[in-house]
């Protein structure tokens, strides 16, 4: 990669997440990178190889602090180039986008794509439109992404995708620890798997509908829930009026080391995810990439923002349409019912997610921003 020029990059980022530090890391093995954080809730005490800074936000007096702050920090800085990763919706964004040839080049990091928006989110539409015209480049998670930047009439050398990357810690002791979580609560059992937010958006009531015409057909399965959120008390009495109490299991909210072994117990993910009309669509699903790493085949819908990149029907799993609960029972019992095509599935699941790694994460974005320094 060719450097010389790309000096000083900061990423303006809501939360330093786990599965995004390392991205960061490995960028700033090759450059002098600072990482602002605009909502942190709590000091962050490891120490990084990039300079990191956090703005606390409690309240709107910290918002408007923050904005100040921000604003003052990317001036001073003498950034090459700025990237993007908060809402386009800050008036920071705005003057910066308008000093922008005095400042350095300016990238936004968006996984918006072209699901049904909110009567709000289409007043302010042209808005947002504006900022990403403006923009030096954009750099975007999928193909979804890539056609909703092209639509709105953005040149493809502007728009870059990069391997959106999430992935679990697997050792053998993870996996004997699965092994035994899928004895004490399957026993020979498949199982069936969702983990995120209980939200309208995540469309966990279609899956829980669909379940109920699964077990009409296949006896030996069991959908496990994890997850908190307003729908849980619904869901739960939903699972209990479709008469699914024994086979549909809640585990509540759990940690991400949890979760692999959640992933590495069940036989089959899902993410039924709907376009909601307030809360949007899924924009991409990391927790997808989190289950193919743990070998295991998915089935999304179509308002799952990875489905068109991580997920080949008939291959790796299976997208249905949304809120179509007999083609989701489909696409489960044609999974779990066939052995050997469930073992296929998940051998060609970690061939689908092998090269979206960190490292592969961050070398698209370098590469994305090297020819605009």
């Amino acid at each position: 990669m060719k450097m010389k020029n790309l000096r000083k990059v900061i990423i303006v980022h809501t939360h330093l997440t786990w599965n995004r530090t390392p991205v960061f890391e490995y960028i700033a093995k090759n450059i002098d990178l600072t990482v602002l954080s605009t909502r942190s809730t709590s000091p962050t005490k490891q120490k990084y190889n990039f300079y990191h800074i956090e703005l606390f936000q409690k309240n709107y007096l910290d918002f408007l602090k923050n904005s100040v702050i921000l604003f003052v920090q990317i001036i001073k800085g003498k950034y090459n180039v700025i990237i993007w990763a908060d809402t386009i919706f800050r008036l920071e964004l705005l003057f910066l986008i308008l000093v922008k040839k005095f400042i350095g080049k300016i990238v936004i990091w968006a996984d918006i794509w072209d699901w049904k928006k909110s009567l709000i989110r289409r007043i302010i539409e042209p808005y947002a439109i504006f900022i990403f015209r403006k923009s030096d480049k954009i750099i975007t998670h999928g193909r979804k992404h890539y056609k909703y930047f092209r639509k709105i009439g953005l040149p493809k050398h502007k728009i870059t995708i990069i391997r959106n990357s999430s992935l679990l810690n697997i050792d053998e002791e993870k996996i004997n620890k699965a092994k035994e979580l899928k004895e004490k609560y399957a026993g020979n059992n498949k199982v069936i798997l969702y983990a995120g937010r209980l939200v309208e958006r995540k469309g966990v009531e279609y899956l829980i509908k669909a379940f109920k015409l699964l077990v009409e057909e296949i006896n030996n399965v069991e959908l496990w829930i994890i997850g908190d959120g307003p729908l849980n008390k619904k869901l739960i009495y939903l699972s209990r009026e479709l008469g699914l109490k024994e086979k549909c299991k809640f585990f509540g909210w759990k940690s991400h080391n949890e979760i692999t072994l959640y992933m590495l117990a069940c036989d089959v993910f899902v993410l039924p995810a709907i376009n909601h009309d307030k809360e949007g669509a899924e924009p991409w699903g990391l927790v997808v990439n989190e289950a193919l790493w743990a070998s295991r085949p998915v089935v999304v819908t179509d308002a799952v923002g990875c489905s068109e990149d991580i997920v080949l029907n008939g291959y790796n799993g299976y997208i249905v349409k949304e809120k179509d609960i007999v083609a989701l029972k489909n696409a489960l019992k044609d999974i779990l019912a066939n052995e050997n095509k469930l073992i296929q599935f998940k051998s060609n699941a970690y061939k689908i997610i092998k090269n979206y790694t960190y490292e592969n994460m961050a070398k698209d974005i370098l590469n994305a921003i090297i020819p605009i320094s």
